[in-house]
């Protein structure tokens, strides 16, 4: 190739290079849908987080501080999803006075992790 026709190749008809950042390779905000569901599954982990609060509020003692504690500085359902034996089994303890607390926990829960929380099989739908 004579020098002339490297030289065209390069200087006129050649794009400049393309910078690309990580920013632009991140996702962006979504569509409407997808903030709407984001927006729900905050809500429901609100209400479940209400719910464990209002049930641990009666509570006494040492454990019962904890449980508040650990309750007050849950992030996600899951966090609630791992108290809610040592819960339930608090409220067992206070007996009749607080079975309707606990019923209504329950419900709350049940509610918010379908199939009782279990984890199915990959692959496999209800």
């Amino acid at each position: 190739m004579s020098s002339d026709r490297l030289f065209l190749a390069t200087s006129s008809t050649a794009s400049p290079p393309v910078h690309v950042s990580a920013i632009d390779l991140l996702p962006g905000p979504g569509m409407p849908q997808d903030r709407h569901v984001r927006v729900a599954a905050r809500r429901l982990f609100m209400e479940l987080k209400c719910e464990f609060q209002q049930a641990v509020e009666p509570l006494e003692g040492g454990r019962a501080d904890w449980l508040r504690l650990q309750v007050e500085q849950a992030a996600e359902p899951v966090d609630l999803w791992l108290l809610r034996g040592m819960v339930y089994a608090a409220l067992l303890r206070m007996g009749v006075t607080a079975e309707r607390r606990l019923r209504e926990l329950q419900h709350c829960v049940d509610s918010a992790f379908p199939d009782g929380g279990q984890m199915l099989p990959y692959g496999t739908w209800r």
